[in-house]
Formats: C-alpha cells, structure tokens, sequence
C-alpha cells in the first residue's frame, strides 16, 4: 500500500512537471509587426517615447525624405501606441497595421501612385446629362433631406448628438 501511494505520488510530480514545461513553451515572445505612420508622430515617439515602444532608426525606413514612416515593433505595444496617438495627436489609431514588412512597403507606397493617377486630364462636357438631373432638384426635398441626416446621434465618442 505504501509503495502504491509513492508510485501515485511520483506519477502525480511527473504530470505536474510536464504540465509545468508545457505552459513554458506556451508563453511566447511578442511578435514584430510593422507599423505605418506620420513621420511627424514617428519623430515625437522617438525622441520621447523610445524605450517604450522601440521604433528606433534600425527599424525605420524613409521618414526623413517622406511623410509616412515605416517601422516594426513589437505587437503587445499596440493598444498602447494607440492610445498615444489619440492624446497626443487626436488621432483615432493614428497608424496602419500590417503583418508583414511587404504589406507595409506596398501600403506606404501607394499615396504616389494615387496623385499619379489622380493628375488626369479631362473636360466638363456632360451638358445634356447636368441640365437633366438639375431640373429633378428641389429646395425643399434638399432642406428635408439635410434635416432627416442631421437627426442622426453621431459617433463622436463623448457626445450625444
């Protein structure tokens, strides 16, 4: 009886050391995710904020010569990136999150390409077609219309209306 209650006993530490070991391996560092951002709040952050968030030049790429900085960092600082954001800046997030370096290469590159493709020139020439819908205009179904939409409680995160 004494050997089977030892027996039960040493099984009971082993389990509990394997148990023990797996939780180990379960904790896992914070993975590095890249962040786009103004290089205005990439400077801020950097010069006051650099041992909590760790957005250090290394990690950086083109916020000297652009307007959008590109950087990596650590995913459980998010929450409070963003929080840092809205104080300091009064901006909602503040930055764009991507999972992978490429994302963030191809998202921080697209304003170029957009004023590329926004710089098309074209001619006002849809006389027929304007003179057509502004005979179906009316003041009031306008007034009523700006009425119905400014009945609606906005989503402005401390006021009602």
């Amino acid at each position: 009886m004494k050997n089977l209650s030892y027996t039960l006993l040493l099984l009971g530490l082993v389990s509990l050391s394997t148990l023990a070991t797996e939780a180990e391996k379960n904790i896992e560092t914070p993975q590095q995710v890249w962040i786009t951002l103004g290089s205005d709040a990439y400077k801020l952050i950097n010069q006051n904020h650099r041992a909590q968030f760790d957005l250090s030049q290394n990690n950086m790429l083109n916020a000297d010569n652009s307007e959008i900085a590109l950087v990596s960092m650590s995913e459980d600082k998010i929450d409070q990136l963003s929080e840092l954001m809205h104080h300091k800046f009064n901006r909602c997030g503040g930055f764009f999150f991507h999972e992978t370096f490429e994302q963030a290469q191809a998202f921080a590159s697209a304003p170029a390409q957009i004023e590329t493709q926004i710089m098309v020139n074209y001619t006002i020439n849809n006389t027929s077609g304007v003179d057509a819908l502004v005979s179906e205009l009316s003041a009031d179904n306008l007034a009523n219309t700006v009425n119905t939409l400014s009945s609606f409680h906005n989503r402005y995160y401390n006021k009602q209306t």
